[in-house]
């Protein structure tokens, strides 16, 4: 899985969870684009 793959997942989990929870809760689309591990500075700042 490429890195951009595991960032758009992981999203897409907080954003299923957050909705399940009735929690507002909004993704800016991600926009980084070099190599990182895990996830990139701007989706892991949102936790």
């Amino acid at each position: 899985m490429k890195e951009k793959e595991k960032c758009d997942l992981l999203n897409g989990l907080r954003q299923k969870i957050a909705d399940e929870n009735n929690i507002d809760f909004h993704i800016e689309k991600c926009t980084f684009e070099g190599e990182w591990l895990g996830t990139c500075p701007k989706c892991e700042a949102e936790l």
